[in-house]
């Protein structure tokens, strides 16, 4: 698990708060990958990004489970929380049912909480 605990940057104001997790599971290699995120600890233009993708993502708006069927062999399973202004929204989707705001808000998330782990080891 990528866990990523800095201090938080003063720029940041209270309302643009949010704590993310992100799973990742099966794929071919059938490895569960999770990653964390506090808004409270990224620079100002990072928690921007982020809630730029959640917005064209539609994320708060989508339901937790997607409708239609997902078959296929080795296929990514993707769980997806965020708590924000005290709720909490879960999407759960398998990679063939996602969308390309969808899937760019995943690779975010991915890439900035690497990318932190990186930075807080010795």
């Amino acid at each position: 698990m990528y866990k990523v605990e800095l201090k938080p940057d003063p720029g940041i104001e209270d309302e643009l708060g949010m704590n993310i997790e992100l799973e990742i599971s099966g794929g071919f290699t059938g490895v569960t990958r999770r990653f964390e995120l506090d808004t409270a600890d990224l620079p100002p233009d990072e928690v921007r990004d982020l809630e730029k993708r959640l917005s064209a993502s539609r994320f708060f708006d989508l339901p937790r489970h997607s409708t239609k069927p997902a078959p296929g062999a080795d296929l990514q399973y993707i769980i997806l929380s965020v708590d924000r202004d005290g709720q909490r929204h879960t999407m759960e989707r398998t990679e063939s049912l996602q969308n390309d705001e969808f899937q760019n808000l995943v690779d975010t998330i991915q890439r900035i909480a690497v990318s932190r782990q990186r930075k807080t080891r010795p």
